[in-house]
């Protein structure tokens, strides 16, 4: 898989190739800032895909305004901002990630055809003369009618088309049930690519970010993401009647609250976003959640 990372340096292809950031010169992008740590994070790719590991960096790297946690692969499974330490306002440390949609096809050159020889002596070439058309048959008034009515002869009026075949036609599909009424096969809701939101907790609001959904047609879904703790969703399905549900599984991480576990339910919006309630298995805890 192709992507591409923009920033005030240009534009780089990722095409499997390591890709290490930093302040010191031998990273593979030097980035001459005070936010910048010498060695700071790190695309690699995994699988089909690219993730991105910051290597312990003092001001830290964020993924859509989330600090990410040190030393730990985020995937990147779809188009992101990317900032290298804390300051929003240095273009030098923005970033932006995209996929890309299809495979580059190089230009070929259309050979030409070849041209005749020049010749410096005027040639000249005797062209044939075609004799004159014969001039249309002479007929009577008497053979003229005659003729005419040859010529009609086995051609159908629209009458006879209408009586001989189109009211035959509207019969048998009329017959068939053609024209009946038919139930409207009902649709799943189509989810986006990404999404981002709110969840409530105990404590409080938190953000939560949802990227690289995947759904069948069967309206079974899986997804990434961040609420901020590193997450996978998982047996998620919408149904016809605009429900939803699935289940939110925080990745662990050492030092961490991270690693709980959530079910979720609610309702697909025809714009797309989702909204509902989540709580935690065999426990009383509980909350909203909202993603668009």
């Amino acid at each position: 898989m192709k992507a591409i990372l923009n920033g005030a340096f240009g534009r780089i292809e990722l095409e499997g190739t390591k890709i290490t950031i930093g302040r010191a010169s031998t990273n593979t992008i030097v980035l001459n800032s005070s936010q910048v740590s010498a060695y700071h994070a790190e695309i690699q790719q995994q699988g089909n895909g690219y993730t991105i590991i910051d290597s312990g960096s003092a001001n830290g790297t964020f993924f859509n305004d989330y600090r990410l946690p040190p030393h730990v692969a985020h995937p990147l499974n779809g188009p992101a901002r990317l900032r290298f330490g804390q300051d929003p306002t240095d273009p030098l440390t923005l970033f932006t990630y995209e996929l890309l949609e299809g495979v580059m096809v190089e230009p070929t050159m259309a050979a030409h055809a070849t041209l005749p020889a020049y010749s410096a002596s005027p040639q000249y070439r005797s062209e044939p003369r075609l004799a004159p058309p014969p001039p249309p048959p002479y007929l009577s008034t008497r053979q003229a009618k005659a003729k005419k009515e040859s010529d009609q002869e086995g051609k159908w009026s629209w009458k006879d088309w209408l009586v001989k075949v189109i009211i035959p036609i509207l019969t048998i599909l009329a017959t068939a049930g053609f024209f009946t009424a038919r139930a409207v096969t009902p649709t799943l809701p189509q989810l986006h690519l990404t999404y981002a939101g709110h969840i409530t907790t105990v404590s409080g609001t938190a953000s939560l970010l949802i990227t690289g959904v995947h759904e069948n047609s069967a309206g079974d879904f899986t997804a990434t993401g961040t609420d901020p703790c590193p997450l996978t969703l998982e047996n998620g399905i919408v149904s016809t009647d605009n429900s939803v549900s699935f289940e939110l599984k925080e990745t662990p991480v050492a030092g961490t609250a991270c690693g709980a576990l959530g079910e979720y339910q609610g309702t697909v919006q025809s714009n797309g976003s989702m909204s509902g309630t989540w709580n935690v298995p065999n426990s009383q805890i509980q909350g909203s959640w909202d993603l668009s």
